[in-house]
């Protein structure tokens, strides 16, 4: 329990708030596709991906968090080999 007090909890603000509700709407709008039979499973994973690299980005940026260009690709490279996985 003490452990997760120690984890920080950032509010955003109205704007940060409004891009984060932008992005939600998209990959809402992507998997309502993808359940309606409009979008295959792979076509709606090529759309989702950038949102949510953009979104990553977003939420490190929020919580100032910088990252070497090769641990980034390293953990994407990761990601996609789970993704393929599924």
């Amino acid at each position: 329990m003490n452990d997760a007090r120690q984890i920080p909890i950032i509010i955003p603000t109205n704007e940060q708030l409004t891009s984060f509700e932008a992005k939600f709407d998209e990959c809402f709008e992507i998997q309502q596709q993808y359940f309606n039979g409009d979008l295959e499973k792979v076509d709606a994973r090529k759309l989702l991906k950038p949102i949510e690299l953009e979104i990553d980005e977003m939420v490190n940026k929020l919580y100032g968090i910088t990252a070497e260009v090769d641990e980034i690709e390293d953990t994407q490279e990761e990601l996609e080999l789970v993704e393929t996985e599924d």
